[in-house]
């Protein structure tokens, strides 16, 4: 399980990643556990980059 709360602030759950996965706005960043391990993905765009960190955090996931 993820710390409470997040050390960037407010997110969002991201269900489609893992039960406690969860988007930081603003920061494009991902927080998500896998392998039994807290991992975070920072992804860097201009917009919201929510689509794209989410993406790579499935795959950081699924190859761990």
């Amino acid at each position: 399980m993820l710390d409470e709360p997040s050390e960037f602030g407010d997110t969002e759950p991201v269900p489609e990643i893992g039960d406690s996965a969860r988007f930081v706005r603003g920061f494009g960043v991902v927080e998500f556990i896998a392998a039994g391990r807290t991992c975070d993905v920072q992804v860097a765009v201009l917009g919201d980059g929510r689509n794209a960190a989410v993406a790579i955090a499935a795959l950081v996931r699924e190859r761990l």
